[in-house]
């Protein structure tokens, strides 16, 4: 970790095959930023535009937050959350993820996902009826 990290709040350098993070980050950051420079690493990502840059496409991004979002939330832990909570913020604060990262696990859930979370959910639709 470097305070300061020019270009970025992290990157994963694939030929030195290392994670640089700023040390400034809080650690819901940190833990995120970790888990997405995994992702770039797990899915063998390769930066655009050259040998001097370390720019990822923004396809690269979208799946990397698609799999660390997964890796970060489990659905056994995002259901007993929802349980409780009534906002994303509150979610994502439990669960120790970004909201955005929250938002990206909650669009890609598979069938049996949506089905447990609308089933642990169901107090809340009845409150608002």
């Amino acid at each position: 970790m470097v305070p300061d990290l020019p270009g970025g709040a992290a990157w994963y350098d694939p030929d030195l095959n290392a994670i640089v993070m700023d040390s400034k980050e809080s650690q819901v950051r940190r833990r995120f930023l970790m888990a997405h420079e995994l992702a770039h690493y797990e899915r063998g990502d390769r930066a655009v535009g050259g040998a001097d840059c370390l720019r990822l496409d923004a396809r690269q991004e979208r799946e990397a937050d698609k799999l660390c979002a997964r890796w970060l939330i489990h659905i056994d832990d995002l259901v007993d959350a929802a349980r409780w909570s009534y906002t994303h913020e509150e979610l994502a604060d439990e669960l120790w993820v970004p909201v955005a990262i929250l938002m990206v696990r909650l669009d890609h859930l598979e069938h049996s996902e949506v089905l447990a979370l609308r089933a642990a959910t169901k107090h809340h639709r009845e409150d608002h009826q």
